[in-house]
């Protein structure tokens, strides 16, 4: 975008348990080939992957996951940014007006005829 930050984004129909490591894959690829040898590493910029299935994962009642690089003693103090991953889980996806349910279609139909 104009801020030069990086979207991937995956879609997928059914859940498979590699989704996750393909998007990171993904992602991380987008983050590397920022940089040339030997550049400095403050010119990288965020790489956002966004993951949208029409499938459930899991039993929980979360429709919107969002992953980061975190110091695992402490999450909520300490976060590596740069490669954050979110997971957006259609089925699970709360409608409760019929805006809602229009946006959806709209966004929907966007993200599928993209070319």
């Amino acid at each position: 975008d104009q801020q030069g930050r990086t979207f991937i984004v995956e879609m997928q129909i059914e859940w498979q348990e590699s989704f996750k490591q393909r998007l990171l894959f993904g992602a991380a690829q987008a983050y590397v080939n920022q940089l040339e040898r030997g550049e400095i590493y403050e010119h990288l910029n965020p790489v956002y992957g966004l993951g949208i299935i029409n499938d459930a994962s899991d039993k929980s009642e979360d429709w919107y996951h969002h992953y980061s690089m975190v110091k695992v003693n402490k999450p909520s103090e300490k976060i590596i940014k740069g490669l954050p991953l979110i997971f957006v889980e259609l089925p699970k996806c709360p409608i409760k007006t019929y805006e809602e349910k229009k946006l959806r279609v709209l966004w929907l139909r966007f993200l599928r005829e993209l070319g």
